[in-house]
Protein backbone atom coordinates (compact mmCIF):
# COMPACT_ATOMS: atom_id res chain seq x y z
CA UNK A 1 0.00 0.00 0.00
CA UNK A 2 0.75 3.51 -0.87
CA UNK A 3 1.07 6.27 1.91
CA UNK A 4 -1.41 8.21 -0.13
CA UNK A 5 -3.83 5.53 0.33
CA UNK A 6 -4.32 7.12 4.51
CA UNK A 7 -5.83 10.42 2.55
CA UNK A 8 -8.94 8.63 1.72
CA UNK A 9 -8.84 7.29 5.11
CA UNK A 10 -8.35 10.44 6.65
CA UNK A 11 -11.22 11.99 5.05
CA UNK A 12 -13.34 9.32 6.40
CA UNK A 13 -12.04 9.78 10.15
CA UNK A 14 -12.57 14.19 9.78
CA UNK A 15 -16.06 14.31 8.29
CA UNK A 16 -17.46 11.42 10.91
CA UNK A 17 -15.93 13.16 13.71
CA UNK A 18 -17.30 16.55 12.14
CA UNK A 19 -20.79 15.31 11.49
CA UNK A 20 -20.35 14.46 15.10
CA UNK A 21 -19.33 17.56 16.40
CA UNK A 22 -22.45 19.72 18.52
CA UNK A 23 -20.24 22.36 18.09
CA UNK A 24 -20.17 24.95 14.78
CA UNK A 25 -16.93 26.22 14.66
CA UNK A 26 -15.47 22.62 15.30
CA UNK A 27 -17.39 21.03 12.72
CA UNK A 28 -16.30 24.03 10.56
CA UNK A 29 -12.51 23.28 11.10
CA UNK A 30 -13.05 19.80 10.49
CA UNK A 31 -14.87 19.96 7.06
CA UNK A 32 -11.84 22.08 6.16
CA UNK A 33 -9.46 19.90 6.96
CA UNK A 34 -11.41 17.18 5.25
CA UNK A 35 -11.25 19.20 2.12
CA UNK A 36 -8.17 20.48 2.13
CA UNK A 37 -6.87 16.82 2.62
CA UNK A 38 -9.32 15.96 -0.81
CA UNK A 39 -7.67 18.62 -2.98
CA UNK A 40 -3.95 17.51 -1.76
CA UNK A 41 -5.64 13.77 -2.97
CA UNK A 42 -7.17 15.16 -6.20
CA UNK A 43 -3.97 17.37 -7.27
CA UNK A 44 -1.36 13.97 -6.27
CA UNK A 45 -3.00 10.78 -6.97
CA UNK A 46 -5.61 11.52 -9.08
CA UNK A 47 -4.61 15.13 -11.67
CA UNK A 48 -7.08 14.17 -14.22
CA UNK A 49 -9.97 14.05 -11.72
CA UNK A 50 -10.40 18.11 -12.36
CA UNK A 51 -14.05 17.95 -11.10
CA UNK A 52 -13.11 16.41 -8.04
CA UNK A 53 -10.95 18.77 -7.69
CA UNK A 54 -13.62 21.74 -8.81
CA UNK A 55 -15.74 20.32 -5.77
CA UNK A 56 -13.87 20.58 -3.06
CA UNK A 57 -12.01 24.11 -4.07
CA UNK A 58 -15.56 24.88 -3.80
CA UNK A 59 -16.06 23.53 -0.28
CA UNK A 60 -13.25 24.79 0.89
CA UNK A 61 -13.97 28.67 -0.18
CA UNK A 62 -17.78 27.97 1.51
CA UNK A 63 -16.03 26.42 4.57
CA UNK A 64 -13.91 29.45 4.77
CA UNK A 65 -17.34 31.97 4.15
CA UNK A 66 -19.28 30.11 6.63
CA UNK A 67 -15.70 30.78 9.04
CA UNK A 68 -15.19 34.54 8.51
CA UNK A 69 -19.24 35.14 8.57
CA UNK A 70 -20.16 33.07 11.57
CA UNK A 71 -16.94 32.66 13.73
CA UNK A 72 -14.85 35.80 13.18
CA UNK A 73 -17.42 38.58 12.29
CA UNK A 74 -19.79 36.94 14.35
CA UNK A 75 -17.08 36.89 17.73
CA UNK A 76 -16.40 40.82 16.90
CA UNK A 77 -20.31 41.84 16.81
CA UNK A 78 -20.46 40.13 20.50
CA UNK A 79 -17.18 41.71 21.78
CA UNK A 80 -18.59 45.22 21.07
Amino acid sequence: RLPSDLIPVSCSLLFVIGVNMKNATGMRLFFLANSALWILYDLTVHPIAQANLMTHIVVVLSVLVGIVRYDILNGLSHKK
